[in-house]
């Protein structure tokens, strides 16, 4: 493979992880409950922990690499973050959605979809 056939591969994957994320970070915003980052996690089985811990750590990795290819890389880091299991969970989720530009994209998707912002802050009562 010649170094510009190298070049073009990438710049296709670059472009393809690009798309693919903003395809599925766009799907994950609009169907979660409004009140996903408020309400207490229900308790689950092992292996349900399991796989969500699996797939958090493949969205925060796939987040990560998004803050160096085109991506929603805050975003999808906030997702993976989400599906952790964790005590500090909502402590890490509370930083990174207390970026004023996550939390804008993350209402702009969801009010271009016809959904409820999230609600962010914990309500008491």
């Amino acid at each position: 493979m010649t170094p510009a056939e190298k070049l073009g591969l990438a710049a296709l994957v670059s472009f393809a992880v690009f798309l693919g994320g903003l395809v599925v970070v766009r799907a994950l915003i609009v169907r979660l409950p409004s009140d996903h980052f408020v309400k207490p996690d229900p308790e689950r089985s092992g292996g349900v922990r399991l796989a969500r811990r699996i797939g958090g750590g493949l969205l925060v990795a796939l987040g990560l690499s998004m803050l160096v290819l085109p991506g929603p890389g805050i975003l999808v880091i906030a997702l993976g973050v989400g599906l952790f299991d964790s005590p500090k969970k909502k402590e890490i989720l509370r930083k990174i959605l207390a970026q004023e530009n996550v939390r804008k994209s993350m209402r702009d998707l969801r009010v271009r979809a016809g959904k409820e912002p999230f609600a962010l802050e914990e309500q008491s009562g």
